[in-house]
């Protein structure tokens, strides 16, 4: 992969990856309870840090590779693409479909010639596209039942859990005793199974 330049054109309206109404409702509330949307950005970013950073809201961008030498394929600093606004090689914009396509789940941009793939010759190459999901606070949100999911399940605890110990999740006085614990920045085993296909990765 060819070093980029990635620049953020218009961004996600916030990193909720659910809404108060979501987590008032796993509490069995009426009402959204009071400070709970620092909870739920508490629950999002450490969900985003978990998948390696990835930015689940859906943000228009625009990258800029300048290969050193002929590369096959250029790889999209975000996957998840939903969308390729244009591709400009040299000052000549491109068209999808003949002179390119895009693999939008990998975020992989192929160079067409014919109807057969080949290289991105040596000249500076300007990708626009968007990527990611539409929030839980966007009308269509399109984000992943599973990673709301989370999201709700950790807010609704730290709500429960506040004024005690977060970290202790629940303790046993038999026998020696035991403790085990919930950290609230770190997800446990079977939460990250679930978000491993959402994991980010990029050389």
């Amino acid at each position: 992969m060819s070093d980029s330049i990635l620049t953020v054109v218009t961004p996600a309206p916030d990193r909720l990856l659910a809404t108060a109404a979501d987590v008032a409702a796993a509490l069995g509330l009426s009402d959204s309870p009071p400070g709970i949307g620092a909870l739920i950005l508490r629950a999002s970013d450490a969900i985003s840090g978990a998948c390696n950073g990835r930015v689940f809201g859906r943000e228009a961008v625009r990258e800029t590779f300048r290969p050193a030498g002929p590369m096959k394929p250029l790889i999209l600093g975000r996957d998840r693409v939903h969308a390729v606004t244009s591709v400009v090689l040299d000052g000549t914009t491109l068209v999808e479909g003949t002179d390119f396509e895009v693999d939008q789940p990998a975020g992989i941009l192929h160079r067409l010639s014919g109807d057969a793939r080949c290289a991105w010759r040596a000249a500076k190459v300007v990708v626009e596209y968007s990527a990611g999901w539409l929030l839980p606070s966007q009308d269509g949100s399109d984000l992943p039942g599973d990673v709301r999911g989370i999201c709700i399940d950790r807010a609704a605890r730290m709500y429960q859990g506040q004024g005690e110990d977060l970290r202790i999740r629940s303790e046993s006085a038999e026998g020696v005793g035991n403790v085990s614990y919930f950290d609230p920045d770190k997800l446990n085993a079977p939460e990250l199974d679930a978000l491993a296909p959402y994991h980010l990765y990029r050389l």
